[in-house]
């Protein structure tokens, strides 16, 4: 599991934590930035944010760099759904919409 997916199982939501308060971060700069130029400040809001992808003072998500496998959180779960669903964190945040 990586900072940037979602995994439903056995009625149990599980996701990587270890970005919460990155993302947390830029959203509240985001906020505060509304009323000064707010749409450029929010891109290089996020082109900030997005610099610290796969780096190790950022955060991990799976990408092309093979180095994020050594970051990745692995367990194994008895699976007892019929279903799995696994989605990016963009996909999450649409659907629980």
């Amino acid at each position: 599991m990586l900072g940037d997916c979602v995994m439903l199982v056995n009625e149990m939501e599980i996701t990587d934590h270890r970005v919460d308060n990155l993302f947390e971060k830029g959203k509240n700069e985001i906020k505060d930035s509304i009323g000064t130029n707010s749409v450029l400040n929010k891109k290089i809001i996020l082109q900030k944010i997005r610099k610290l992808s796969n780096q190790p003072s950022g955060y991990w998500i799976g990408s092309l760099d093979e180095r994020f496998l050594d970051h990745a959180i692995i367990n194994q779960i008895d699976v007892t759904s019929e279903q799995i669903v696994l989605m990016s964190d963009g996909f999450n945040e649409r659907w629980l919409l």
